[in-house]
């Protein structure tokens, strides 16, 4: 159903292009995979097409445009059939009543700061009216598997949004509720505001009110602050209460709250260096709590030469982790290319052990509209000695 979906989604987009002599572009990554599954341990070989389709020119004015994505793909070890995912097929069409409405109808991502999701359905963004803006989506709700779309035929996703930018403050108070064959398995409020307080001070807020279970499932404030050129420094407080489905199994079971207080600083010491310094407290609930630390550099050391270091410690609840993780990349006329290593070790009850991961790759311009890309990873681990994975892709836009 799903591979029928997708080429009836191709074969629309390129009737209307052929109807309205509208103007297409395509880009297209054609990808060899290889990777180890982690349940039966196999090595596994997949070849994978991914295709974007923009269509637009479809009216003098050029408000009305089509957009498609989606994937085919095929693994080579198994006869399974071919997997397809459509990830968006829509049709938008902008400013109607004089710019102030814009309209989607299709298989879009549609988001709000209550709930969001892949939908088949429509979304309407209403502005201009004044300092206050409106946005409303709602259709049947589409999930994936690991590898093509799940039938989700009985759920449904909706929601309404208003929002302000005013003076400098952003304001946006959503609803959203989720209906799962009927009956409502989530709801949600979510109130998002952002802006100045003083001169090289500002605030940030996000949240979010299950109104099933009558708590607050997240929580962020922030503030953020730039006391000297090219100094930022943020401090945060962060809440989360998780919440399932109201007609999910797991909505019985206990959950902990967590709490994480944060203190980060970047500063740019010049165009091609800069640091970045961190601290973080975790409070699981009770007597589980941890301290994270973290400092990083960034480098330009040579003109087409990036790097960049980090190292974190991290002691407490659940035991002992320290890491390091180092990357970069190198420029030379039309191919980049580029490396990095991160070494983890870690000490829990259960075992101590050396977490390690080695990755190499490249992009190359053989073209302009035309490129190859590919990395090749190893992972070490207590799960695996050698854990290949990788990609080659060939990308081509046109």
């Amino acid at each position: 159903m799903a591979k029928l979906r997708f080429l009836i989604s191709l074969s629309f987009v390129f009737i209307a292009t052929v109807v309205f002599s509208a103007e297409i572009n395509f880009k297209s990554s054609t990808q060899y995979l290889w990777y180890n599954n982690f349940i039966t341990r196999d090595n596994e070989k997949d070849i994978a097409e991914y295709l974007k389709v923009d269509v637009s020119r479809l009216t003098k004015d050029d408000k009305l445009s089509i957009h498609a994505y989606g994937r085919l793909n095929k693994q080579l070890s198994s006869s399974d059939d071919l997997d397809a995912r459509l990830y968006y097929l829509y049709l938008s069409y902008e400013d109607l009543l004089n710019g102030k409405a814009h309209i989607w109808l299709g298989r879009q991502y549609a988001y709000s700061n209550a709930l969001s999701g892949i939908i088949d359905g429509g979304s309407l963004t209403l502005t201009n009216l004044g300092p206050v803006g409106f946005r409303f989506f709602g259709g049947r709700e589409v999930r994936f598997s690991e590898r093509s779309e799940l039938g989700a035929k009985d759920s449904y996703l909706w929601s309404a949004s208003a929002f302000s930018n005013f003076k400098n403050y952003y304001l946006q108070l959503s609803y959203a509720v989720r209906y799962d064959r009927n009956d409502r398995s989530k709801e949600i409020i979510g109130f998002s505001a952002d802006g100045p307080i003083a001169k090289n001070l500002s605030f940030y807020l996000d949240t979010k009110y299950d109104y099933v279970f009558k708590s607050t499932n997240q929580f962020l404030l922030g503030l953020k602050s730039t006391p000297v050129k090219d100094l930022v420094i943020k401090a945060e407080y962060y809440q989360s209460f998780p919440s399932f489905d109201y007609t999910s199994v797991y909505s019985v079971f206990a959950v902990d709250k967590y709490r994480e207080y944060a203190l980060k600083g970047q500063y740019a010491i010049n165009k091609n260096y800069g640091v970045t310094i961190g601290y973080a407290r975790e409070d699981f609930d009770g007597d589980a709590e941890a301290d994270l630390y973290e400092i990083g550099l960034r480098a330009m050391p040579l003109k087409n030469l990036t790097v960049n270091a980090s190292y974190e410690k991290r002691n407490g609840y659940a035991g002992k982790v320290g890491g390091i993780r180092l990357d970069g990349e190198y420029k030379v006329k039309n191919m980049a290319i580029s490396g990095g290593v991160d070494y983890d070790d870690f000490k829990r009850a259960e075992r101590e052990d050396i977490a390690k991961r080695y990755w190499a790759g490249f992009t190359y311009d053989i073209r302009k509209n035309i490129s190859l890309a590919a990395k090749f990873e190893d992972n070490v681990s207590y799960d695996y000695k050698n854990n290949y994975k990788g990609f080659i892709a060939l990308n081509v836009k046109f």
